[in-house]
């Protein structure tokens, strides 16, 4: 979770997956907040 912005900053990479947003344990116990907390921490996307 916490280098995407390295991932997107390369000139090769143009989109990352969210997938450590909807952690299976998440979706089971249906801990919509902690998904939410969790998008709301992508605030920004390098410019290439």
């Amino acid at each position: 979770m916490g280098n995407y912005h390295e991932y997107l900053g390369l000139p090769s990479v143009i989109c990352a997956g969210g997938s450590w947003l909807t952690d299976a344990r998440l979706l089971e116990s249906e801990d919509w907040e902690e998904v939410q907390r969790r998008a709301m921490t992508i605030n920004h996307v390098p410019e290439n």
